[in-house]
């Protein structure tokens, strides 16, 4: 595999067969038969369900480059306390989002360290002072 492979993996342009896909997973400590699920669209996500009608999830996708990355809000309708999950790599993009729908952030998630989900960290830091 070549590295214009993996460019067009990430890029959503190509996927890989079985064995490719297997040893993708070796690599990476991954689940083999799960990633071939997903990769296959065998496996989808359900839909996001909400516990309770008190919460609104918005979902933003900012992007690092061409690559989509996904970056949630969870706004409390009452108090319009938000919690931000994925900082992503555009960070004046989830800020414009947040204040166009009246949040006030008070925490920050992050799913794992990748510069595509954490890399607006400190700006969002900065802007709110709500990480810990």
């Amino acid at each position: 595999m070549t590295l214009d492979d993996v460019v067009r993996i990430k890029n959503y342009e190509w996927t890989p067969n079985e064995k490719i896909i297997f040893k993708i997973a070796n690599s990476l400590s991954l689940h083999g038969h799960s990633l071939v699920a997903i990769a296959t669209a065998q496996w989808i996500p359900d839909n996001e369900t909400s516990d309770s009608n008190s919460f609104d999830i918005i979902c933003l996708n900012v992007f690092m480059g061409h690559y989509p990355v996904k970056c949630y809000l969870l706004i409390c309708r009452e108090t319009r306390a938000t919690v931000i999950i994925d900082t992503g790599a555009n960070p004046e993009a989830i800020i414009k989002k947040t204040s166009e729908l009246g949040g006030k952030p008070e925490m920050i998630l992050l799913t794992h360290k990748h510069p595509d989900h954490a890399e607006g960290l400190s700006v969002l830091d900065r802007a709110y002072k709500c990480y810990t």
